[in-house]
């Protein structure tokens, strides 16, 4: 397993330090002008890091340029950072290697999809195909091959906001990026409550006919979103779940958060402790704000799925620290208005 190199910035992102620990992080800052960085995994033994896309404040790497023309500045940061390096040393994990990690594809698969290529596309009612939502991209499974969700583009799908066509070999690819940001972002802020799912791409056909499937891990969860939305009505234990829940929005702009989405997984009638989600669909991923109040195409959003009113004031924390505002309403408009929702429906579902 590779290490993190001497070149590699590292960032322990915010969390509690040991003196040392510190100054590596800051001396690695000093000489950070953009790039991927390593974040460090919390409670890893040995220490392990995640590499992720990053990006400096614009005025700060202004300073930190011109401080290089002082030329003993750096020098001594340089002789620091070469000392805290042999100090501390980081093994790397490879995200999109963790998330097929135990995702065995069966021989013949690709092969039994393309034999009912045409009804999966068709939507038709086959007994050798298994229907979880055709909406917006086709998701099933094969009795044949148990434990699996396979996911594709539904022909003539168009990307959203320009309308222009996107091939299922496009949606594929983006939904696998997607996934593995999710892991890196994970595995990066420590959101141990947080479970994406395990998955690997393929595709099947050849020349302008092929098309990209997305293959998961089938995840233990009741598939009715109404009774999704009564385990976060009626179960506890998600006040740390929620918490991770929106580390995530903000980070990664998770938009489409609604309760289907982000399943809960455990629900053992005797089962105290705190709560695990899925993260089942990862098709958008680029709106915090969304994702924090809902929007466009009747998007829920975090807050309008929770009902504890501690966990609405600790999701309105996270979304104002980093300076995400809803477009018109105040933070106490959106509580009062969700407060409101809760008490119209105290004993129903919500709408």
């Amino acid at each position: 397993m590779a290490g993190v190199s001497f070149f590699t910035a590292v960032s322990f992102n915010g969390r509690e330090t040991s003196l040392s620990e510190t100054l590596l992080e800051t001396v690695d800052s000093y000489f950070y002008l953009g790039g991927r960085k390593a974040f460090v995994i919390p409670a890893q033994e040995p220490a392990r890091a995640v590499l992720m896309q990053d990006s400096p404040e614009f005025f700060a790497t202004t300073l930190k340029v011109i401080s290089y023309f002082t030329v003993v500045l750096p020098l001594i940061m340089l002789v620091a950072k070469a000392i805290l390096h042999s100090i501390h040393q980081f093994e790397i994990i490879d995200a999109r290697a963790e998330l097929e990690r135990g995702v065995i594809i069966p021989d013949g698969v690709a092969r039994r999809i393309e034999e009912l290529l045409e009804d999966i596309q068709e939507e038709n009612e086959n007994p050798a195909i298994h229907w979880y939502g055709a909406e917006n991209n086709l998701v099933f499974g094969l009795p044949d091959f148990p434990g699996l969700i396979f996911k594709m583009a539904k022909v003539g799908q168009v990307r959203y906001g320009n309308g222009l066509p996107i091939s299922s070999l496009q949606v594929a690819e983006e939904r696998f990026q997607n996934m593995i940001r999710a892991k890196e972002t994970c595995l990066a802020e420590g959101l141990d409550l947080l479970v994406v799912p395990g998955a690997r791409k393929i595709e099947i056909g050849s020349g302008q006919a092929r098309q990209g499937i997305l293959i998961e891990q089938h995840q233990q969860i009741h598939e009715d979103p109404l009774q999704q939305e009564e385990y976060y009505r009626r179960l506890p234990g998600f006040d740390d779940t929620v918490s991770q829940l929106a580390t995530f929005v903000e980070k990664t702009g998770f938009s489409d958060v609604t309760w289907r989405n982000i399943p809960v997984l455990d629900t053992a009638p005797d089962f105290q402790g705190r709560r695990r989600v899925a993260l089942i669909d990862l098709e958008e991923m680029q709106d915090a704000t969304c994702g924090f109040y809902g929007g466009v195409l009747g998007r829920r959003g975090l807050i309008r799925c929770l009902f504890s009113e501690a966990q609405i004031d600790s999701v309105l924390t996270v979304a104002e620290r980093h300076g995400i505002a809803h477009h018109r309403l105040s933070s106490d408009q959106i509580k009062a208005n969700r407060l409101q929702e809760i008490a119209a429906a105290p004993n129903a579902l919500a709408v």
